[in-house]
């Protein structure tokens, strides 16, 4: 199949879609240059294991021009094959370029609200699924899970907050488990520029006590299997707290992982952060 004539006179052939081996793509550098961390394009690759969604691009000689995620992810996770986009016509590296930039400029990722809206139609067009079923679906944890679909539990204000960017989703994951008053207090307190680590102090006070929450502590000592120790020292807390704090920590971790900083320097970024918000809180 062929496209129109070009300004030269010759035909170009319009691109092809088949499978490749993973093997059969060269390794070349491209313009975009941070992929992600190990963990998200495994997630990734699991992704693409059960539905690619989007063909990779690539020359006849397996040179990749864009789908470079893609391409590692399915490695990484040890994929077989992958689809791919083939263009026979020989490209010049200034075109090369150009296709790669326009398809990362192009390309957009869902914002929060969205994300949400989304993982909301897929549990409501299974409603038996538990949110375990849900997160093997989506080849996600659990608790990132349950972290997206909080804005259900929050008030219709903090939806619209939401939609509008003014809020993330932790942020809505922190009101979730409060009274619809609770969560209205909560709310005017980011929107008047309170940090994370404030709504969530708020969020715990406000927060009636369980009887899960009857012994609080101030130091706990965690022992790994791998014989490492976590330990978290500071106000009193509970186990729900232990896993609200961890969450944050590991969030913080991932993120360090994708700027490529190293543990020491990540340590001083937290406590950058800490001593910045005078938070006075617990440290882990």
């Amino acid at each position: 199949m062929f496209s129109k004539t070009g300004q030269n006179g010759d035909k170009k052939r319009m691109p092809t879609q088949t499978r490749k081996p993973v093997s059969w793509f060269k390794d070349v550098p491209q313009i975009r240059k941070d992929l992600g961390s190990e963990t998200d394009l495994r997630n990734l690759g699991e992704s693409i294991r059960v539905r690619q969604l989007s063909p990779v691009g690539a020359t006849v000689d397996g040179t990749p021009i864009y789908g470079f995620r893609r391409i590692k992810a399915a490695r990484l996770v040890g994929l077989p094959d992958i689809a791919v986009t083939i263009y026979e016509e020989a490209l010049g590296d200034d075109e090369m370029t150009a296709i790669q930039l326009t398809e990362n400029i192009h390309r957009q990722d869902m914002n929060a609200h969205e994300k949400w809206q989304a993982f909301e139609d897929i549990r409501s067009m299974n409603p038996e699924w538990t949110a375990k079923e849900l997160a093997s679906f989506v080849k996600l944890d659990p608790s990132a899970v349950t972290k997206y679909l909080s804005p259900s539990k929050c008030i219709p204000a903090w939806q619209e907050a939401l939609k509008q960017g003014q809020v993330g989703i932790t942020d809505c994951y922190i009101a979730s488990p409060l009274t619809e008053d609770q969560q209205l207090d909560l709310l005017n307190m980011k929107l008047a520029g309170a940090s994370r680590d404030a709504l969530s102090r708020a969020a715990r006070q406000a927060r009636p006590q369980s009887s899960d929450d009857d012994v609080r502590i101030t130091r706990l000592t965690i022992p790994m299997v791998c014989g490492t120790k976590l330990v978290m020292s500071g106000a009193k807390f509970s186990l729900a707290d232990v896993v609200e704090k961890l969450g944050h920590v590991i969030e913080a971790a991932r993120k360090g992982i994708k700027d490529k900083l190293d543990a020491k320097t990540w340590q001083r970024v937290m406590q950058f952060r800490a001593n910045a918000e005078n938070e006075g809180g617990d440290d882990v």
